[in-house]
């Protein structure tokens, strides 16, 4: 998948999907967020990866905002 998207990290594989990152503090509920090879979750102040296992959103490594429909 990285070869073909012709990206080196996991940043580049979610912002060939999902566009260019967002700074974390604009992340909202539902975007994506990344912490080294881990993708997981935003849940507002905290980020949720596989497993249950929670950090401070000011630790993750990049977030990208999911489409929001429109109002």
């Amino acid at each position: 998948m990285m070869k073909r998207l012709g990206v080196r990290d996991m940043a580049g594989v979610i912002s060939a999907v999902h566009g260019d990152p967002i700074p974390y503090r604009q992340a909202m509920r539902g975007d994506i967020v990344q912490r080294g090879w881990a993708i997981g979750i935003c849940r507002g102040d905290q980020a949720e990866f596989f497993g249950g296992d929670f950090v401070p959103m000011r630790e993750v490594d990049g977030a990208w905002a999911l489409i929001r429909p429109l109002s």
